[in-house]
């Protein structure tokens, strides 16, 4: 599974840290002691060459996770959730849309902000303006009403409604009571992303048979980022002080050598993916 940036709920990692291994970068957030049971958690893991261009690692909780990356033009927030599930109580799903919105509000309305992960909740099938498009699947229940309304009062749409597909590339959940004479599939993971920001994304689709060993499928986006091409530099005059000349081009060095980190994103960062799954080994210790 060829992607770019992962996001990962239910770690079941305590404590908050980074981990490099094999090219990669994972950074993730637990609960707050190692003597408790080890639920939730989130995560993200990156390609190593982009972990130069993080600007800012938030683990908020167990929950909730944010990721800062400098672009060039533009920022980009990579935000990985794991909503409640579906028998929290309404307190627990409250709690977690705050938590969400402390992080939001870190970010800039000129940013791009890509929300993913397992909302538990099912937006369904039908249109509703800006938010869902005409392919969610399954019904909408009140934890989808919860999530559209969220939505709407922050100009987030939710990608993976948008496409045309089949059901199989559709659904991101199978019950481990689903065969072939009782389906019980259904679609309760997103990617987000601000709406001005949403016609950056290509396409979204699940993966289904990926070998991550979870009742979930892997969501997988493709998200278009147009380099920005250096200025031409402009003639000079052949009378110009040579020392000038030096101190421009020593100035135009230090500017390239700043702004690489910048760069490299824009040409490496190609795909957004997000996967539920429990990591199979075992915490680091520090």
């Amino acid at each position: 599974m060829e992607v770019n940036i992962l996001g990962v709920s239910e770690v079941h990692w305590p404590g908050t840290g980074m981990i490099k291994s094999k090219g990669k970068v994972f950074y993730y957030s637990g609960n707050g002691s190692i003597d408790q049971n080890h639920q939730r958690g989130v995560g993200i893991l990156m390609d190593e060459n982009l972990q130069k261009s993080v600007k800012n690692f938030i683990p908020l909780s167990e929950r909730v996770i944010l990721i800062q990356l400098l672009g060039r033009p533009i920022n980009i927030n990579i935000i990985q959730v794991y909503a409640p599930t579906a028998e929290k109580a309404e307190d627990e799903i409250e709690d977690f849309y705050r938590q969400l919105d402390q992080v939001l509000r870190l970010t800039k309305s000129n940013e791009i902000n890509l929300v993913l992960g397992d909302f538990n909740a099912k937006v369904g099938k039908g249109r509703l303006g800006s938010v869902v498009g005409n392919y969610g699947l399954g019904e909408r229940n009140d934890r989808g009403e919860k999530l559209i309304q969220y939505c709407e009062e922050n100009n987030l749409t939710i990608t993976n409604t948008w496409y045309k597909l089949p059901s199989r590339r559709l659904y991101t959940w199978k019950s481990p009571q689903d065969n072939d004479y009782r389906i019980i599939r259904n679609q309760i993971d997103y990617i987000l992303i601000n709406n001005r920001f949403k016609n950056l994304i290509t396409k979204v689709t699940t993966m289904s048979g990926a070998d991550i060993e979870s009742d979930h499928n892997p969501l997988r986006a493709n998200i278009l980022l147009r380099n920005k091409k250096k200025p031409k530099p402009k003639s000079l005059r052949k009378n110009l002080d040579p020392k000038l000349l030096r101190d421009m081009n020593e100035r135009y060095e230090n500017h390239i050598n700043e702004n690489w980190k910048v760069l490299s994103v824009q040409m490496t960062l190609r795909n957004i993916g997000w996967a539920l799954s429990k990591l199979s080994r075992k915490p680091p210790h520090g």
